[in-house]
């Protein structure tokens, strides 16, 4: 069972920040619990006058920042088609500089059918009929659906690294 509490704790406490009258001084110093109560509540009062009134910022400020933040972030999601944009004009750039490399002279345009030629001889290898497949990627279409196949992976993962920076 805990001890009752100090029944002259309450004028201690009440007159903390101050000195003690000579009768509750005595008491403190015979009672442990005014003793440590006295002692804190001393500490804390010091410790408020020290740290002064806490400076808000004004209410304008902040208003003015979530504005210019609600105005920035807008402008961030107008342009972010142009940098998607941007990303995937840098993709198709670099598969073009990627035909013109390999064509190593000839036109881009012999260099896929050459491709296509050689993609139909590895189609052959795995039991498809060639004829069918140099046939067709050598047209028109089939260049078509060859840059497709090529330059497809590179804009989705374009628009992926995109989308993950979000």
């Amino acid at each position: 069972m805990s001890k009752p509490p100090c029944p002259v704790l309450d004028e201690v406490l009440s007159a903390a920040g101050g000195a003690l009258p000579d009768e509750l001084a005595r008491h403190a110093a015979g009672c442990p619990e005014c003793a440590d109560a006295w002692l804190v509540q001393g500490f804390l009062v010091a410790d408020a006058a020290r740290m002064g009134p806490v400076a808000l910022p004004d209410a304008g400020l902040v208003y003015w920042r979530a504005r210019l933040r609600e105005r920035l972030d807008r402008a961030e999601r107008a342009t972010r088609p142009i940098a998607v944009l941007d990303r995937v004009s840098y993709a198709l750039g670099a598969g073009v500089l990627a035909v013109l490399a390999l064509s190593q002279g000839r036109s881009a345009l012999d260099w896929l059918r050459g491709l296509g030629e050689h993609a139909g001889a590895a189609a052959h290898a795995v039991a498809s009929p060639p004829d069918a497949i140099g046939a067709a990627i050598g047209t028109a279409p089939g260049l078509a659906v060859a840059a497709v196949v090529i330059g497809a992976p590179l804009l989705l993962w374009n628009l992926y690294l995109t989308w993950a920076e979000e």
